[in-house]
């Protein structure tokens, strides 16, 4: 399990368990948020409750989570500090290149759409975006504006982190992100208020 804070945000990111493996979808994805959920903060929880719009939250904890899912992984950000935050998990899929247009504006595709990687850290933040703001009727290909800064790409346990600003035209959300190659096809991207 890799393990790392940003911000006062707690972040566990982990493959399946062989055990969670041979369970149906569904519940493999919750086996495996609670186990790592757990690993985080130390407590026992067995259930993780879901707002009117679908963000997850813990009953009676002082704790605000954000969690997420792909093929091969899964992650789960806590924080008793910081409250808007979102967090994406995915593997490259080649029909990242057929949607591109409906989470890219033109200006975004010449940013982001330079290599699988890039495009699957635009995809990974535009989603951890738009968990953090929580804006119904949000246009993600041109109200989300993510801006990297190329320069200060880091490299830590073999993770390569690229860091930037990402903002929501009209609104007055300020955010930063953080985009991890977990693995040469594994991003996982948090966006949370600067």
């Amino acid at each position: 399990m890799k393990v790392f804070e940003i911000s006062g945000i707690m972040v566990g990111v982990d493959t399946y368990t062989p055990a969670e493996k041979q369970l149906k979808r569904n519940d493999c994805e919750r086996m495996a948020v609670l186990r790592v959920l757990c690993h985080l903060t130390g407590l026992n929880i067995t259930d993780i409750c879901h707002n009117a719009d679908g963000s997850p939250f813990l009953k009676d904890m002082p704790l605000n989570i954000s969690i997420s899912h792909c093929r091969t992984h899964v992650a789960v950000a806590v924080s008793s500090l910081q409250n808007n935050f979102g967090l994406d998990i995915e593997n490259f899929r080649i029909q990242l290149y057929k949607v591109k247009d409906k989470f890219l504006s033109k200006n975004g595709q010449s940013v982001w759409n330079t290599d699988n990687l890039m495009l699957l850290r635009a995809w990974t933040i535009m989603e951890a975006t738009y968990k953090a703001v929580r804006i119904k009727g949000i246009d993600i290909c041109n109200d989300i504006v993510m801006v990297p800064d190329n320069d200060n790409k880091m490299f830590e346990n073999n993770i390569e982190t690229l860091c930037g600003t990402s903002h929501v035209n009209g609104c007055i959300h300020n955010l930063s992100f953080n985009s991890m190659a977990i693995t040469p096809e594994t991003v996982v991207s948090i966006v949370f208020k600067s």
